[in-house]
């Protein structure tokens, strides 16, 4: 099942699947600037 979120999620931000493993098994947490350089959002709101 991590897989599957894994590979959706590499999909989604357009990294490789092994970066995106890599940064899953760390537990990596963004903030809102990180999150829109890693492709997970589009914009930051204010």
């Amino acid at each position: 099942m991590l897989w599957r979120f894994q590979a959706r999620l590499a999909k989604a931000t357009g990294r490789p699947a092994e970066d995106v493993a890599d940064d899953v098994r760390r537990g990596r947490h963004l903030d809102a600037r990180e999150a829109l350089e890693y492709g997970l959002i589009d914009a930051i709101r204010s």
